[in-house]
């Protein structure tokens, strides 16, 4: 029996690897798909083994059934519980309690990586010199600065992680609960108006629904009680210019009208990923009667708070300028001062922990010095 067992197993696997050539192809897999190009061989590729590489990832992704056997896999892996092992975006996505869907690249920061509370009070330090500049820059054309951390998903939701992060870090450290406080007092030193939206979305009534089951972002509701803050924050600093922007309560939608299945839509898996809530929180808002000239940048977090600003009336997406995961040129800097009434900057905890911000903001203070300084670049 011992040594059937194998040839029973070898037999079963070359039968699969042989129906996915005799099975007719129904199109491609439902999801993320990393397109491979078959480049022509050289020597130096060759030598290196990177043509070799190149030709294996294609062989398989132009599998005629290519998608049948990712939804077997998936499936068995699904059955298995064994959480990270789903196909789609890089192989990036990690299923963790009760179908809650992450981004595996938050998961790994969280759990895996050892940032202490010196490491992030020397990062606070260095950024923070560097958003007081900007905002001395900013002043000097009359736009208030506003930096903003967002929580990601594995702060408020760390108990349904995979077990697999979950029994390497039982106790979560990196975070924004750790990052917030640091930045709060850098940051305050350095008098740049800061909103820390992990709090309020920390709270019990809120934490549940401050996130989608099924995406990676913060759901609707999560973001507009973040834009409630922010518009606070300017409303404290012009009363006249920026009103207050007040949430009258909040609705539940089984559609996703934004990002809240954005990690289920990446899975290679079929039927479609239906596990999870499939409820999504929205903030339902006293409109505001003029829309304002905004400046936002930063990751994607800055989405779902565009879309709150839009429904709430507070801008438009027409009237804001906004820039997405990118620096903008420094042309568009210059277009977006010359409307802006206020400069927002976004980011999530994993931009506080690393050097990002050291950089990006030096980056954009570099646009304000030299023969094409933005000093003098706004209309009055």
């Amino acid at each position: 029996a011992m040594k059937v067992t194998p040839w029973i197993f070898t037999s079963g696997f070359l039968t699969i690897i042989l129906l996915s050539w005799l099975i007719r192809a129904n199109g491609p897999p439902e999801g993320y798909v990393k397109s491979v190009k078959l480049q022509q061989p050289t020597v130096q590729s060759l030598a290196s083994t990177e043509f070799q590489n190149t030709f294996e990832k294609y062989i398989i992704q132009n599998f005629p059934s290519l998608k049948y056997l990712l939804y077997i896999k998936n499936d068995i892996y699904a059955f298995l519980n064994f959480g990270f092992f789903h196909s789609g975006y890089d192989w990036g996505i990690s299923v963790g309690r009760d179908g809650i869907l992450f981004e595996k690249g938050y998961l790994i920061s969280a759990y895996t990586r050892s940032i202490d509370k010196n490491k992030i009070a020397l990062l606070a330090q260095a950024s923070a010199k560097q958003f007081e500049l900007l905002k001395q820059n900013l002043e000097i054309l009359g736009i208030p600065l506003i930096m903003v951390l967002a929580p990601h998903k594995v702060d408020l939701f760390d108990h349904a992680a995979p077990w697999v992060f979950r029994i390497r870090a039982p106790n979560l450290k990196t975070g924004s609960a750790l990052a917030g406080p640091i930045y709060a007092k850098y940051l305050g030193k350095a008098d740049v108006n800061f909103v820390d939206c992990y709090p309020p979305l920390a709270q019990k009534d809120v934490a549940e629904i401050s996130f989608p089951d099924q995406g990676a972002h913060w759901s609707m509701y999560g973001a507009g009680i973040c834009l409630k803050m922010i518009a606070r924050k300017l409303h404290e600093l012009n009363p006249a210019e920026f009103p207050e922007i007040e949430i009258a309560g909040k609705f539940v939608s089984d559609d996703s009208f934004y990002a809240e299945r954005d990690i289920a839509k990446l899975l290679n898996i079929w039927p479609h990923y239906k596990n999870g809530r499939n409820s999504h929180y929205h903030a339902v808002f006293r409109k505001t009667r003029r829309p304002l000239a905004l400046l936002v940048m930063g990751d994607s977090f800055m989405g779902q708070l565009l879309a709150n600003m839009n429904l709430s009336g507070y801008t438009t997406y027409e009237n804001s300028f906004h820039f997405e995961n990118r620096l903008p040129t420094r042309d568009e800097f210059r277009t977006a001062l010359r409307a802006a009434r206020a400069c927002i900057i976004v980011g999530n905890v994993q931009k506080f922990i690393t050097p990002f911000w050291e950089g990006y903001v030096a980056a954009l203070n570099g646009y304000f010095s030299g023969p094409a300084s933005l000093r003098h670049g706004r209309q009055p």
